[in-house]
């Protein structure tokens, strides 16, 4: 076998390094283009904000008539089943309020709802989960009441419910099964394991969240009056033992009508 000699060596080197700095740019000015064949919009609106990014690249897009297509046009956002006409949206969309609280986060692809899309009240409570591929419902789709409760739960497939469907109210549940968009007697009908194990997996997750939000929050709650109950203490050692007077139908009051029976 030929061995190579010192200076064959060090150009093989050199030669190895300038093929990878040469893959490296083709990488990131690929990468670049992507990000430059987008732009950001945002519109405004009397109670709402609009972030979207459209699409500036002249791609063409083969359009499916039964799919609905999302595009910019003239400062505004449309919609139409099979068709478009201007930008279409390629990108985060995101839907905030006057006081900038986020209402609404999704993304598109090639103007087409793709990955998870999430709806919130006002008050940040979440409304809605969606999971979406290319257009079409994939995956789960959760909604709540505005106390946080789990009002639906479904699972679909190509946008045909495929899975456990459940709707709760105040009092139970209604329990249904679908196989590809057809309502099937689980009893009678042969149900996935693997499919039922990972929606009670999502589902356990999503609870589990839930609780460990609803802690947090009561903590809070909880150092918040903690902290008007020290501030009510230094205003009554501020003002020689006088308070002011909570409001009609407290606690308070409740207590001191106690101590009023005891006296008559």
């Amino acid at each position: 076998m030929r061995k190579f000699g010192n200076e064959e060596m060090i150009m093989i080197k050199t030669i190895f390094i300038l093929i990878l700095l040469i893959s490296f740019s083709s990488v990131f000015s690929q990468k670049e283009k992507m990000i430059t064949d987008n732009r950001e919009v945002i519109l405004n609106y009397p109670d709402s904000i609009l972030k979207v990014n459209i699409l500036l690249s002249n791609k063409k897009i083969k359009v499916k008539n039964d799919l609905v297509y999302y595009w910019f046009n003239s400062k505004q956002v449309s919609k139409n089943l099979g068709g478009y006409t201007g930008r279409v949206l390629n990108g985060k969309y995101i839907v905030l309020d006057m006081d900038k609280n986020m209402l609404a986060e999704g993304h598109f692809k090639n103007g087409l709802k793709h990955g998870t899309w999430k709806r919130w009240n006002k008050k940040g409570g979440l409304l809605k989960y969606e999971e979406w591929k290319k257009g079409r419902r994939n995956g789960l789709l959760l909604t709540y009441d505005n106390t946080g409760r789990l009002a639906k739960a479904a699972k679909y497939k190509n946008d045909l419910k495929h899975g456990w469907y459940i709707e709760y109210n105040h009092v139970y549940g209604i329990k249904k099964f679908f196989w590809k968009g057809v309502e099937i007697d689980p009893e009678e009908g042969k149900i996935p394991k693997k499919e039922m194990e990972i929606f009670y997996a999502k589902e356990y997750e999503r609870q589990k969240q839930q609780e460990q939000n609803q802690q947090e929050q009561e903590k809070q709650d909880q150092q918040e009056q903690q902290q008007e109950q020290n501030q009510q203490e230094q205003q009554q050692e501020q003002e020689g033992g006088m308070v002011t007077p909570p409001e009609k139908g407290s606690f308070f009051d409740k207590v001191r009508s106690w101590f009023k029976k005891e006296e008559e």
